[in-house]
């Protein structure tokens, strides 16, 4: 496991999240789930890791969610509106 310091921790090293992984995991075959926070929580290492583990089956009644991931910091919200759109595309 490697240190990382001010960027985004991958999905391996990723350490005490397995409560908020677990609730995440959970809220996605019934209502989603949106990660809301200031900056540097680590909330995009811990959708990355959802994501890693929701492709793998883990917690998710068998795969098959959809997990992706938006910056909100837009302009607009229409920019905002328009790159979940875009992400959800590429699904």
């Amino acid at each position: 496991m490697s240190l990382v310091v001010g960027g985004v921790v991958p999905t391996e090293d990723v350490v005490g999240r397995v409560r908020e992984s677990t609730e995440v995991l959970a809220s996605l075959p019934n209502s989603g789930a949106v990660l809301v926070g200031d900056r540097r929580h680590g909330k995009t290492s811990l959708s990355r890791l959802v994501q890693r583990l929701a492709a793998d089956g883990v917690g998710t009644a068998g795969g098959g969610a959809v997990v992706v991931s938006v910056s909100a910091e837009r302009e607009t919200y229409s920019e905002f509106v328009a790159a979940l759109i875009s992400e959800l595309a590429r699904q």
